[in-house]
């Protein structure tokens, strides 16, 4: 639902779209079902006030990703650079942990037998580095359902394999 505007691909697109089609294949959403996962660099509103001046940003997001992540691959100096920056045991600093966040925005489109297609959008924000405190807080959450709603857990939750939507279903 971008009006306008230019959007590059999200970098962990990769891994989430598998946990989501496997979601998909195993709650049955159907032979129609696709996922698509943008990341927008200026953020919803202003990629949509800029429109195509956008596709600036997004160019030095990609060659910056790029960049980083040939450096990051480099034999001897890739290693060396990524201990100095972050060594072992360390993670992510707690100012860049705090003034993270992410909105994640969401369109669903559904046919239904007697109305014909119906749409839906949804937007959900998130504070905190979505790497490290919302990803936390999302395992943290998960594990507080296991323990303490195992009684309305889905029956495929027994032997514990499957995506999280397979799980927890509505806990």
């Amino acid at each position: 639902f971008l009006k306008s505007g230019v959007s590059i691909p999200f970098f962990m697109a990769v891994v989430n779209s598998k946990v989501i089609h496997a979601s998909a294949l195993a709650l049955e959403y159907g032979p129609k079902f696709t996922y698509r996962e943008r990341f927008l660099p200026l953020g919803y509103t202003r990629t949509v006030y800029t429109k195509w001046l956008s596709a600036i940003p997004a160019f030095f997001m990609l060659f910056s990703i790029l960049s980083i992540s040939v450096i990051l691959k480099l034999p001897i100096i890739g290693k060396r650079l990524a201990m100095w920056m972050l060594p072992p045991g360390t993670g992510s600093p707690d100012f860049i942990n705090e003034r993270g966040y992410a909105t994640v925005r969401a369109e669903v489109i559904a046919e239904t037998a007697s109305s014909g297609a119906k749409r839906a959008l949804c937007e959900m924000k998130f504070r905190g580095d979505p790497g490290n405190l919302v990803t936390g807080q999302t395992v943290s959450e998960s594990a507080l359902s296991l323990v303490f709603n195992r009684s309305e857990l889905p029956s495929r939750s027994k032997d514990g394999f499957g995506t999280p939507a397979e799980l927890l279903g509505t806990v």
